[in-house]
Formats: structure tokens, C-alpha cells, sequence
């Protein structure tokens, strides 16, 4: 996904999109970035929804389990806030990240699950 962006240029490519993909044009680094990392975050969250969302448009859903099926995902999110979960590669980056960095994505991490 990067490449495309890169390839397009500095002065082809929306300047929120360059932000984030400005730092590999030397070549791609093996390591997330911190607004890698919120990328990931968002589609980590956004994935819940969408299997949510999936299950609700079947043919077979009825609207009596619907309760129950909005119970479940307020209980997944619930689970992956207090879990602090981001994702691996998200994890490893936060390794090698500053303490500032860090503490900051995790506080956004937290209010991200508590929104949701």
C-alpha cells in the first residue's frame, strides 16, 4: 500500500496520507510507526464491526437475538480494552518506541475501545 503512495509523490499524494508514509521513502522499514500503529488500531477495531455488522445482515438473523448479538459485541470491545489489545505488530513497535509515544498511543488506545 505504501509503495503506491510513494510512487505517486510528495506532491501527487494527500499531505495526511504523505505524513504517514513519508518516512519510507529510503525503503520500507520492518518496524510500524506511530501513525502505523493507529492504522492498525483502526482496523483492529473497524474488524469487529464489520463481523458484527456481517452477522446482522444475514438472512437468518432474527431480530429477537439481536440483544444478545449487541451484548456480545459491547463484551468483545470490553475484552480488548481491558486487554490492551492492538496487535502484534503493533506491540513490537510500541517496543521500541519513547516512554511519551507510548503512554500517549496507549491513552488513545484506551479512549478508541471506550468510544466504541
Amino acid at each position: 500500500m505504501e509503495s503506491y503512495f510513494l510512487n505517486q509523490g510528495r506532491d501527487n499524494c494527500d499531505p495526511e496520507i504523505w505524513k504517514y508514509v513519508k518516512d519510507q521513502e529510503d525503503g520500507f522499514s520492518s518496524t510500524l510507526t506511530i501513525p502505523e500503529c493507529y492504522i492498525h488500531l483502526s482496523h483492529h477495531i473497524m474488524n469487529v464491526f464489520h463481523k458484527s455488522i456481517k452477522q446482522l445482515e444475514t438472512n437468518t438473523f432474527s431480530p429477537f437475538q439481536l440483544y444478545s448479538h449487541m451484548s456480545d459485541l459491547r463484551i468483545s470491545l470490553q475484552t480488548r480494552k481491558e486487554d490492551k489489545f492492538c496487535g502484534m505488530n503493533v506491540q513490537n513497535a510500541l517496543k521500541t518506541c519513547s516512554a511519551y509515544e507510548k503512554v500517549t498511543f496507549l491513552a488513545d488506545l484506551n479512549l478508541a475501545y471506550t468510544r466504541a
